[in-house]
């Protein structure tokens, strides 16, 4: 009787801890339903009937590329769940009806991009990154997507020389065509018109007075005029000096649809967009515990043999799940924390794939996840405590990303005012919190928005840029973007520029960006021109490492931006000739003085300029490498062949010496685009479906003398947690209630055992031989004295 007691407990006990310790997380209790509350949006394509926490495929990141890839394979017919730390953003997930005042939301409108960058009411959307200078990574649905400036520039054909053989540049072109619905150009090997993502240029609706002359002065300078910045190399009108290619100014492109923005998630998989790829039935479901059902969108369609994907906002991935079978690491599934509203860990679950496990966390995060899952380099691991599964010592290295400096002109003829809406914070979504437009003017414009998306709201507030190549280099590296206004202003670093007046430094400190530093410089406030003078092709490389074995604490940043001289030199260069460009005949008229850094500021001065995002020429040498960074992150899980030793992942995207795991996303550019990556990710996303659908096979590329884990979960060290036993693991998987009802079932057993054992050897039950049956008969005498 004792024993069936205990065997009883014992059952219990192992499947009522279901889930614990996932990820280095204690104390949390387990999520009752894993998928399906705390802000999930539930996208049911088919009637088929979900599995709760197992799909084919599960993607880690509803960025650019995550929200992409995951719409693609349930489009292919596969359950796929898609993890999403952040929470819901555009209103396209939520309204039915076109523009309006009260579901519009900050991540809706193309003019507040810079809103959501610098308002600490927005800091819930952003990772935060241990390590300076500070980078801007999106948290919600769509990742970075949803709060960048929206320009649409592919890489040009020299980018993709140093890429693995199948990703040149005639093998990826037909990717970045695939996701484009082009509204200025028409159908070619360059651009289309059957994606999802919608590609526009709103100069031609709305436009200012210095922008044409800026085109102007770039072709006055010998360089060319490029027509269409994603087109043929040599679209543009020649130029005296016999530059081709990229290199030149002209209007830009942007994901902007009617006025509103096209971030990838609303393109492919948004309630009511007209080109999304799945028109699912949608679900909303609130906190957990929420128990009101959800209404269905009136415009759901169903779509013969497609699959299903289930969105998990507020879903933070914590560890990878592997299993060594016959020598194969091979990654099983996901442990996830869920979060409640302020980003606190309310509960954990895990979920598993039954094919793949894809991370699209990004630049900064995927390789963090490796690393948390003890893949990576071995030293770095042990020191922290951390497992090893994979000895692979590029995870985190090639950290790559280029650092710009600003130019400032005045413009006493400029008739532009930059209006803002969202100035007082916002929800879920941004939709609440909104301010009127702060100008007569400006009230106007988004009375025009509200019609269509028409006016300066559904502008980027930018239209132009130029390209140019610096000595050494052999390919356009420095991109220029025309700001006509004071963008100093808007940035939450302003006070680095405004040395000048301790007024205005203490004023850009204290919270919001309210400061006018203009003051400064005596100049009226909204006549000023920005130059933003970007090195794209950086020559420096850092590195993303963990702080600590805890999934929730932030990776650290280590850019060593401008840390080789090259770079440098490359942005002294730029910033000469942008002084030259405004110097010339079509510019010099319409411009004024130089505010930043001012005509005075070179040699040393102009370097610290550069470095530290400072006018302070008292000191000859900036120690803090502070300067403003371009955001296109990337390299930190690079791609690569099997004779690369720093190479994370294959031509076909899976991690090397693993099975069953991938990455995609910037973190596996070998080298960075000479224009902004937004694209480029688009067209990793939609060429890594192919590689996964078609199954295309490629070397799995070894591990180098890395030890092989024994078991589903590490041994823990250094704080980690106990792993579970096969049997705990695998009641467990079958859940509470399954192990509840078996441990009655085994405890009856044993305790009704020797009672069914006498019945049965006196029914002539148990052979045929009465000996046997005598047997029977003195244990069940035994065992019931």
């Amino acid at each position: 009787m004792e024993l069936g007691a205990l065997l009883l407990v014992f059952l219990v006990v192992v499947s009522g801890r279901d889930g614990e310790d996932l990820g280095n997380i204690t104390g949390l209790p387990v999520c009752g339903d894993c998928v399906r509350c705390h802000g999930a949006i539930e996208r049911n394509i088919s009637s088929k009937s979900y599995r709760g926490r197992e799909a084919s495929y599960v993607v880690v990141g509803a960025g650019t590329s995550g929200s992409i890839l995951a719409s693609r394979l349930a489009e292919a017919g596969h359950e796929v769940i898609l993890l999403e730390a952040g929470g819901t953003t555009q209103s396209e997930f939520i309204r039915e009806a076109p523009i309006t005042e009260n579901q519009t939301s900050v991540f809706d409108v193309p003019l507040e991009w810079l809103e959501i960058c610098r308002n600490p009411a927005f800091e819930h959307y952003q990772w935060e990154v241990d390590g300076s200078p500070k980078v801007s990574i999106a948290k919600g649905i769509g990742g970075c997507s949803i709060h960048n400036a929206m320009l649409y520039m592919r890489g040009v054909s020299e980018d993709f020389e140093e890429w693995p053989e199948g990703w040149q540049f005639q093998d990826v072109l037909p990717y970045y065509t695939k996701s484009e619905n082009n509204s200025n150009f028409p159908v070619s090997q360059f651009h289309g018109k059957d994606g999802p993502i919608q590609i526009s240029s709103p100069h031609k609706k709305f436009h200012d007075s210095i922008t044409p002359r800026f085109i102007e002065a770039f072709q006055e300078l010998g360089y060319g005029v490029v027509e269409d910045f994603n087109g043929e190399p040599t679209n543009q009108k020649p130029s005296e000096t016999g530059k081709s290619g990229r290199t030149g100014a002209g209007y830009l492109q942007f994901a902007i649809r009617e006025g509103v923005r096209d971030s990838s998630a609303a393109a492919y998989f948004g309630k009511s967009h007209p080109a999304s790829v799945i028109k699912p039935s949608i679900n909303f479901h609130g906190h957990c515990g929420n128990k009101k059902k959800s209404k269905k969108s009136k415009n759901s369609v169903k779509r013969g043999d497609y699959g299903s994907l289930h969105i998990m906002a507020h879903a933070q991935a914590t560890r990878i799940i592997f299993e060594n079978k016959k020598g194969d690491i091979i990654a099983r599934g996901v442990n996830l924390v869920r979060l409640d509203s302020d980003d606190k860990p309310k509960c954990r679950c895990t979920v598993f794939a039954r094919k793949e496990v894809i991370l699209s966390a990004g630049a900064i995060n995927s390789p963090k996840l490796l690393l948390l899952s003890g893949v990576g380099p071995a030293k770095q691991l042990e020191k922290l405590g951390i497992p090893v599964v994979i000895d692979v010592k590029g995870v985190g290295e090639n950290f790559m990303d280029g650092a710009y400096a600003i130019v400032q002109f005045e413009a006493p003829d400029l008739r532009f005012q930059r209006c803002e809406k969202f100035e007082k914070g916002a929800a879920e979504g941004g939709l609440l919190g909104q301010s009127p437009p702060t100008t007569q003017r400006c009230q106007k414009e988004w009375q025009l928005y509200l019609k269509g998306g028409q006016g300066l709201f559904g502008t980027p507030g930018f239209f132009a840029g130029g390209f140019m190549q610096s000595p050494g280099h052999s390919r356009p590296n420095i991109q220029l973007t025309l700001h006509p206004y004071d963008k100093v202003n808007q940035q939450p670093w302003a006070f680095k520029y405004g040395r000048r007046s301790s007024e205005s430094i203490d004023a850009c400190r204290d919270g919001p960006v309210k400061c006018n530093l203009t003051n400064a410089h005596n100049s009226e406030r909204g006549r000023i021109v920005t130059v933003e003078v970007a090195h794209n092709l950086p020559a420096s490389r850092g590195r993303v490492s963990l702080q600590n074995a805890h999934p929730l604490t932030p990776a650290t940043l280590n850019g060593s931006y401008l840390s080789v001289r090259s770079d440098v030199e490359a942005l002294l260069w730029a910033l000469r000739e942008v002084r030259t460009i405004f110097n010339t005949f079509a510019l010099k008229k319409v411009i004024g003085k130089e505010l930043l850094p001012g005509k005075h500021i070179n040699a040393q001065a102009l370097e610290n300029y550069i470095k530290c995002a400072t006018i302070d020429t008292t000191s000859d040498v900036c120690e803090n490498q502070n300067a403003p960074v371009v955001g296109h992150l990337a390299g930190t899980c690079k791609m690569g062949d099997l004779e690369d030793s720093m190479a994370v992942v294959s031509p076909t995207l899976r991690v090397r010496g693993t099975k069953g795991l991938r990455v995609v996303d910037a973190s596996v550019m070998p080298s960075l685009p000479s224009g902004n990556t937004h694209a480029t990710c688009m067209m990793i996303a939609e060429k890594a479906t192919d590689l996964i659908l078609q199954n295309i096979q490629d070397p799995f590329l070894p591990p180098r003398g890395n030890p092989k884990p024994t078991q589903i979960l590490p041994p823990p060290k250094a704080n980690s947690p106990t792993p579970k036993s096969p049997l705990k693991h695998t009641l467990g998987l079958l859940g509470r209630w399954y192990g509840l009802i078996l441990g009655f079932a085994l405890g009856l057993l044993v305790l009704a055992g020797p009672h069914l054992w006498r019945k049965c050897s006196q029914a002539g039950f148990l052979g045929r031989e009465g000996k046997r049956g005598n047997h029977s008969k003195d244990y069940g005498s035994i065992t019931s004295s």
